[in-house]
């Protein structure tokens, strides 16, 4: 595992690392909280660089999301509007951090997995080795759960910001690959579908 500090010891004089759960691109009821907190710290400790990979799982909190209409990732399923609110969140928020930080890099939107799809693809695995690959994700329809999300970042105005997407890295033959026979602990990312 790469220390962090140690690799870029002769680029800066320090290296503070701030982590907030995942949110501090878009607010909803359940993350507004925690964004404010994360604008706190970007003014607090101004970063040269500031890294977002917005987390919104499907039904992230099922207890909570049965209090409100949506989970987090039902926002993001919405139909663009026109003056669509959620994309003027978003820039609002970009536009604050923009204040305080020479570059934003932001995590574009990853295939969103089911509820407690880790935990699915383990017993598969163990159960099944010789065709888990029958849990990867089709891509066509993986793209289109995703793609109000993957225009939203479009509309995305920011002179700082690079919008990263590793999405590419996981399709192989029109699947999103869950993970790779013989490899199966390379694969974190399935239970935090991302922006």
């Amino acid at each position: 595992m790469m220390n962090v500090s140690e690799t870029y010891w002769h680029e800066w004089d320090e290296l503070t690392i701030v982590s907030n759960n995942g949110f501090g691109i878009y607010s909803d009821p359940l993350s507004d909280r925690t964004v404010k907190l994360f604008k706190e710290q970007v003014e607090k400790y101004k970063p040269d660089v500031l890294f977002i990979s917005a987390r919104l799982t499907q039904n992230c909190f099922p207890v909570l999301a049965d209090w409100f209409d949506f989970s987090f990732s039902e926002y993001f399923k919405i139909p663009i509007q026109p003056n669509d609110t959620i994309v003027q969140n978003i820039n609002d928020n970009i536009k604050y951090y923009e204040k305080f930080v020479k570059k934003i890099y932001i995590l574009g939107s990853l295939p969103l997995y089911k509820q407690n799809f880790i935990n699915h693809f383990l017993q598969y695995a163990m159960q099944k080795p010789e065709d888990f690959e029958e849990l990867h994700l089709n891509q066509k329809l993986a793209d289109e759960e995703r793609k109000y999300a993957v225009e939203r970042l479009k509309m995305l105005k920011c002179e700082r910001c690079k919008i990263y997407d590793l999405s590419p890295a996981f399709l192989e033959n029109e699947k999103y690959n869950t993970g790779l026979r013989g490899q199966l602990d390379s694969f974190d990312w399935p239970r935090t579908g991302t922006l």
